[in-house]
């Protein structure tokens, strides 16, 4: 929230500079209007770029990129051919245009192709493609993430917030501690001293299946997880690095991965995706 009211003072500052600079003749020695106004859209793009890093969302990555289009051709037609429309639809409309539609996928329906969980063959299918990129950046099993995505939600069917119809798109059980973007309360559990314990905890909430999957890979880019990295095809020794480096508290986190891996169910959901 702090972060987006500095992001909308900046927008405001920078709107009233530019708005200055269009007023000032350019032979006129008051034109030094120019250097503020360049200063003060510059850092309500770094703001965005800011923001995105932290909410960790491809939208904000789109609405900031979006911001900086908008802000450079403010800029050149401001200072270069000083037109004054142009101008103002490059510092307003096309960033409004942006955080609208970061808005509505944030807010409104989710994404045209749900995540379809109506069978473990249907959950792999609909998560391969995601699996199969997030783990050629992290250098491990495909495999391996669908069946972490299918200890921690079931095959699909026991997805966070769930029980109050809510579509959270968090596959990996994924909190949201010191998270900003949008979250859900679930019901869950961890082990405290080797004894499960039931509680209630917030969790993170995506737009679709693959803001998941990039937040999980920016999550396992953390150095704690730097053995899980790189490990290949070997199921066993991905699952037990994610255990030692603290992902879950479940003593039986590592096997029970690997048990997914290699059961019954997901080579009957391969054979059915390589049928097509």
């Amino acid at each position: 929230m702090t972060l987006v009211l500095i992001s909308l003072a900046l927008y405001v500052v920078a709107t009233c500079m530019l708005a200055g600079a269009l007023r000032v003749d350019p032979a006129s020695p008051a034109d030094g209007w120019r250097i503020p106004a360049t200063l003060a859209m510059g850092l309500h793009a770094s703001v965005h770029i800011l923001a995105w890093h932290q909410r960790q969302g491809p939208d904000l990555h789109f609405f900031a990129a979006l911001s900086l289009v908008g802000l450079g051709m403010a800029a050149l037609t401001t200072f270069v051919a000083r037109r004054e429309r142009l101008a103002a639809l490059g510092v307003f409309a096309l960033p409004l245009a942006g955080g609208l539609m970061v808005a509505y996928r944030a807010h409104g329906p989710g994404p045209a192709t749900p995540l379809d969980c109506s069978s473990p063959e249907a959950f792999v299918r609909s998560l391969w493609p995601h699996a199969k990129k997030t783990a050629e950046q992290l250098g491990v099993s495909a495999k391996a993430l669908i069946a972490q995505a299918a200890l921690e939600t079931g095959w699909g069917r026991r997805l966070v917030g769930g029980d109050k119809g809510v579509v959270s798109h968090n596959l990996f059980g994924i909190k949201a501690t010191g998270w900003k973007g949008a979250k859900v309360a679930s019901g869950t559990h961890e082990y405290v001293g080797g004894v499960r314990v039931n509680m209630r905890d917030s969790f993170r909430a995506y737009a679709s299946a693959a803001d998941s999957f990039a937040d999980y890979a920016r999550l396992l880019g953390r150095e704690r997880y730097a053995a899980a990295r790189g490990t290949g095809d070997d199921v066993h020794r991905f699952a037990s690095a994610l255990q030692r480096g603290g992902y879950a508290t479940d003593p039986s986190y590592a096997n029970k991965i690997t048990a997914i891996a290699n059961g019954a169910t997901m080579r009957r959901a391969l054979a059915a995706l390589e049928r097509g």
